[in-house]
């Protein structure tokens, strides 16, 4: 889909901060529950949404909210059928109040910390302060996270028996769902996400032999869905993805592969031209001088820069986009501006629209560009656009 303009080019209040970021909702091609490399045809019952602060800050009273899903304040899961419809219950419930299947509303709750303790790092002894917490409301449906062997969070197998004596005993918890973690999904030939798969399906057994049957299990992430598809189990966690990125599937053997996944970006970052500036030959332009001008050049300013998240590994290195051209990053990146050569681009002026990740005809900059400028991997650029960067949704 082509992504709207954020509005009349010269339009807008120059003097506030103008770079924001676009949402595209409704892009089908990211459904990827249908795509594995040997053409796997399982069927889905639902799929898991993750919702990272960043991406629903805009909305009052956030984090207010605490789904029995939750990993961290700030980070809530969402259940649908598809991926779009998962999607959008996460950005609805965050709009309404209502997290749909799971929820927990926490305002005026005893110790609210102890609560996100608890569903954050779950312990037989947080389990119960979740039921004393909300013993006067209805059962709350958990989700249970074992450690595989990511070695991170989740449930290690010593505490099995105190976790189900805990859940089994408690009137007001109810085991829904278990899932882990892969952390190699993406090398498709890896022996450590065998012996996770294998560790997951010994959790699910000693569930069976204490009589316990949760309704969802869940492993596989962005990753997992097309390579391990024995992972999908009833339902699956797509992230990264869910942006149109992943990450290059490799094989311990082969090296990296050439199966891509049919998916497309769905997140476009702009910012304005605030100022514009001829400089002459021989000028340094920025902090520490960094550039210098080899013959005259037209300079234009850019109300962005890295506590927006611009990275300043991309300074004299990055580039944006200016009317469906390319400029070159010139200088040090700052703390709220960033300038870049626009010598070569006809009638730039104050107002004009600069792209930082996006499209505009036929050429684009992805994440991905900025991540190996940087040596990182795309979700951490995404990731690490300030909350004071505004966000659009579209669809």
């Amino acid at each position: 889909m082509d992504l709207q303009r954020l509005g009349d080019r010269r339009g807008g209040d120059l003097t506030r901060p103008t770079s924001s970021i676009q949402w595209a909702l409704n892009l089908p091609a990211n459904d990827i529950t249908g795509t594995t490399p040997a053409s796997f045809e399982p069927t889905i019952d639902y799929v898991v949404t993750k919702m990272p602060r960043f991406a629903f800050e805009k909305f009052p009273g956030a984090e207010a909210l605490l789904t029995t899903s939750m990993k961290s304040v700030g980070e809530a899961m969402s259940i649908g059928r598809t991926f779009q419809e998962s999607l959008q219950k996460a950005l609805r419930s965050m709009e309404t109040g209502l997290t749909g299947l799971n929820e927990i509303e926490i305002k005026g709750a005893p110790d609210k910390g102890a609560i996100v303790g608890a569903l954050s790092r779950p312990t037989p002894d947080r389990i119960l302060v979740i039921a004393q917490a909300f013993r006067h409301g209805k059962r709350i449906m958990v989700h249970l996270k074992v450690n595989t062997g990511l070695n991170r969070l989740g449930m290690d197998e010593k505490d099995f028996c105190a976790m189900m004596e805990a859940i089994q005993s408690s009137a007001y918890v109810q085991l829904e769902g278990i899932f882990s973690h892969f952390a190699s999904s993406e090398i498709v030939d890896s022996p450590q996400c065998s012996i996770q798969l294998s560790r997951f399906h010994g959790f699910l057994e000693k569930l069976a032999q204490s009589g316990v049957h949760p309704a969802l299990q869940h492993m596989a992430n962005s990753s997992a869905i097309p390579s391990r598809p024995e992972s999908w189990f009833n339902m699956v966690r797509p992230g990264i993805s869910l942006y149109g990125y992943y990450l290059p599937f490799t094989s311990s053997i082969a090296g990296v592969l050439p199966f891509a996944l049919p998916v497309s970006p769905v997140l476009a970052w702009k910012t304005r031209v605030i100022h514009t500036r001829i400089v002459e030959a021989g000028q340094r332009v920025g902090y520490g001088g960094a550039h210098v001008t080899r013959v005259p050049a037209k300079v234009a300013v850019l109300s962005v820069g890295y506590c927006d998240g611009l990275g300043r590994h991309l300074s004299s290195r990055g580039r944006v986009i200016v009317h469906d051209r390319y400029a070159p990053i010139i200088g040090n990146i700052s703390m709220n501006l960033t300038t870049i050569d626009v010598t070569g681009i006809p009638d730039v002026e104050v107002g004009d629209e600069a792209i930082l990740i996006g499209r505009a005809g036929n050429i684009e900059i992805t994440a991905w560009e900025h991540a190996r400028l940087g040596s990182t991997i795309p979700y951490e650029v995404l990731c690490s656009i300030s909350s004071r960067v505004p966000r659009t949704y579209i669809g």
